[in-house]
């Protein structure tokens, strides 16, 4: 039993390290497409390419079920209909189902890429899960995303950094501030103290609910599973972004072709 994980970066891969946390026994097979990064500020035809790509190379891999770790992919392949042989996961659909299941309010402000804003995506989710009048605000937070990766965050981060790199931030105190991309789970400490009297929706419960499902049984299986971490871009770099963030692990290389081969 295997998950695929798929990400353009970090984000990802606190998905991936929480779900082999929560799944020891369960392999996770988690791909940073580090070439393509950000995928958030990229056409809807090149990611429609570039999303079906990574999706097939999952496959290629022998996964049992791929999560799309990234607001952005979940969106295109979505909206575009992308097709596998694989069960897919929606990262949008978990942090929807966070918000219907935990929080009372009618006001959301949705954290996001350029992308995922301009899909309208959490807007028409969240309006139909709540089947009642509810507001929604979609916030492009480009320049964030970028940030948090750069960083590869190990160490608090301040209110004031995060201050400078939302783009608007008239955010009632009141609203639920929903953590569209899966970067903004690293800022989760410094959003509650900025927006003090807002709630945090961040989709990694609902989603170790619904992978628990899938498994069923074979979650009992005792033993200690790999979690095997690939790269589209340098492994050296974002193997050092790994350490940081959750421990030490071997990154590898995948071919630029993305014909199925690695190398090491």
């Amino acid at each position: 039993m295997r998950i695929g994980v798929l990400d353009s970066g970090v984000g990802g891969l606190i998905v991936a390290n929480e779900l082999r946390r929560a799944f020891s026994n369960i392999g996770v097979v988690f791909i940073a497409d580090s070439a393509n990064f950000p995928y958030g500020n990229k056409s809807d035809e090149q990611l429609v390419d570039i999303v079906h790509d990574r999706i097939m190379l999952l496959e290629r891999m022998d996964v049992d079920i791929i999560v799309l770790a990234c607001n952005t992919a979940s969106s295109i392949a979505e909206r575009y209909r992308i097709k596998c042989d694989t069960p897919l996961v929606s990262i949008i659909d978990a942090t929807v189902q966070q918000a219907t299941a935990s929080v009372d309010s009618e006001c959301f402000v949705v954290l996001a890429t350029e992308s995922t804003v301009a899909s309208g995506i959490y807007t028409k989710k969240l309006q139909s899960a709540f089947q009642r009048p509810i507001c929604v605000r979609e916030v492009a937070c480009q320049r964030l995303v970028s940030w948090v990766e750069a960083r590869a965050l190990s160490t608090r981060v301040s209110d004031e950094d995060v201050r400078q790199l939302i783009d608007d931030l008239s955010i009632g105190q009141s609203s639920s501030i929903v953590l569209g991309c899966t970067h903004f789970i690293l800022l989760e400490e410094a959003l509650r103290s900025l927006f003090p009297g807002s709630t945090i929706v961040a989709p990694i419960e609902p989603l170790k609910d619904y992978i628990a499902q899938f498994i069923g049984d074979r979650n009992r299986i005792s033993g200690t599973a790999p979690m095997e971490v690939y790269t589209t871009a340098n492994p050296t770099l974002f193997a050092d972004k790994a350490r940081k963030l959750v421990g030490l692990l071997e990154v590898v290389p995948l071919v630029p072709d993305f014909g199925g081969a690695t190398t090491r």
